[in-house]
This record gives C-alpha cells, sequence and structure tokens, in this order.
C-alpha cells in the first residue's frame, strides 16, 4: 500500500498489466489510474487466465513505480 500514489492510485500499464475498461468508448473523465481502497477488498477470486507475472514480479513492479515515480503522462488516456 504504501507504494500506491496518494496511497490509493496506480498505473496498470506501468506495471505490466494490461488496463481493463468496463467500456471501449472513452470521454474527458477517463484516466489511466485505477485505486486501491484496501487490501481486503483489493483482490478477488477469478476464472481469468493469469497474465503470467509472478506475486514477486508484480510487487517489484509496484516497488519500481514508486521509486522512479507513477508515470501518468506517458500513459495517459488519449480520447
Amino acid at each position: 500500500m504504501n507504494t500506491l500514489d496518494g496511497g490509493e492510485h496506480f498505473i496498470p500499464e506501468q506495471l505490466g498489466l494490461p488496463l481493463k475498461r468496463p467500456s471501449d468508448t472513452l470521454n474527458e473523465d477517463d484516466h489511466c489510474w485505477c485505486e486501491v481502497k484496501s487490501l481486503d477488498s483489493a483482490f478477488e477470486e477469478t476464472e481469468e487466465e493469469d497474465d503470467g507475472m509472478t506475486v514477486e514480479e508484480l510487487v517489484k513492479a509496484f516497488e519500481k513505480a514508486a521509486e522512479t515515480g507513477w508515470d501518468d503522462v506517458t500513459y495517459a488516456v488519449a480520447v
């Protein structure tokens, strides 16, 4: 949680994860950030295939992004 921007935001694509949106329609309110309110509600079981990243790799990706800075310019959503 301490690697998240503002304690609750992250950019999935910067971690090597796909950004999944509820719809293909983008508007001026869309952005690259996703939110984690608490670890208790952050993860849920799914039937989807994994992305091939281990937990250790994901943790390292979060740590690297926090160290180098979350890059909302590179990963900005083009409307």
